[in-house]
């Protein structure tokens, strides 16, 4: 089993960062909207939902609108950074 550390995301209960290792996992609600690793950096989905998840977005160090990746190619990478990582 690994250890892992969570804390909170921006304002409210409902955003999480979660740290397993030398990965972040980024939280709102019950959804993954981006990670972190030390082989990609930040990589994270655009915001298909509402206000909400974009302050918990926000509030993600280095994360810009810009750099964004539709959620299909978000969820490919994120599956294949987890089995990367024997997650």
């Amino acid at each position: 089993m690994r250890n892992f550390s969570m804390y909170p995301l921006g304002h409210g209960n409902n955003g999480k960062e979660i740290e397993i290792g030398k990965i972040t996992i980024y939280v709102s609600y019950s959804t993954v909207i981006a990670y972190r690793t030390p082989e990609e950096g930040l990589v994270a989905r655009v915001n298909d939902w509402n206000t909400t998840t974009g302050g918990h977005m926000s509030a993600i160090p280095g994360n810009s609108k810009e750099d964004r990746i539709s959620g299909p190619d978000f969820e490919e990478r994120f599956s294949k950074m987890l089995e990367d990582h024997g997650l």
